[in-house]
């Protein structure tokens, strides 16, 4: 999708002002349309959206000027953030790629990031939204990292007991949360409380908007099946 020069040359140009970081950007997603069909145009589309969105994120943190990324984690954002038809959830890809860019995001942006986030649904997203709306209110200087579970029960309403393990069961493999089991429910093993891996923080931490109150974010997500609602 990207001009391999292109997205390397964008990489290395740390410092340089919002104009042109999505000058940089839109330049690498400029290809000839003429012969595209309209699946790859509308992921052209898309890619646009998301350079133009995450800028005005930046502005408004008041950031001036850009970053060095790696040329793989520009390529990996772009690529794969256009595929998402979903605009709620393409706009942790904004944020994922606003967070890369930022010179005051204090942690680097691992190319798991993007691999990750394209492996979760909606309603997944939903889950670790709730979930870091409560933890950002557990951290501080002296303890940065939320070691505290979260019960399911207080947390999440389910009507399909399978889907909503499947999901958590996802989440435990991609090594975001990590699960505690319960065999009381109908003699069946089910997930009882959760909390937040290193990894699953600091991911959460890049891709959700930084700086937003937890009750901006609580509900931010649809889940985009029956079988969980977010308790508020």
């Amino acid at each position: 999708m990207a001009d391999i020069q292109t997205v390397t040359s964008l990489a290395i140009l740390g410092g340089v002002g919002l104009d042109v970081f999505k000058t940089q950007i839109n330049n690498l997603l400029s290809p000839t349309t003429e012969h595209m069909g309209q699946y790859l145009r509308d992921r052209v589309q898309r890619a646009f959206i998301i350079s133009e969105n995450a800028c005005k994120k930046l502005k408004k943190q008041g950031v001036t000027k850009t970053r060095p990324m790696p040329e793989k984690l520009v390529a990996q954002i772009m690529e794969n953030g256009s595929q998402e038809g979903d605009p709620t959830m393409r706009e942790l890809w904004e944020n994922l790629l606003a967070s890369a860019a930022n010179p005051n995001f204090k942690q680097e942006i691992p190319p798991s990031f993007p691999e990750i986030l394209k492996q979760l649904s909606a309603a997944e997203a939903a889950i670790l939204n709730k979930l870091y709306g409560s933890a950002i209110d557990a951290i501080s200087p002296e303890a940065p990292y939320p070691s505290r579970a979260y019960p399911v029960n207080a947390n999440f309403k389910y009507t399909n007991l399978n889907e909503f393990a499947t999901m958590i069961d996802n989440l435990d493999r991609l090594n975001l949360l990590t699960v505690g089991m319960d065999s009381s429910v109908g003699g069946t093993t089910f997930p009882s409380a959760v909390h937040f891996t290193k990894l699953g923080f600091a991911f959460v931490s890049a891709v959700w908007k930084p700086g937003s109150k937890p009750e901006e974010m609580v509900g931010q997500f649809v889940p985009s099946t029956h079988s969980l609602a977010i308790n508020t």
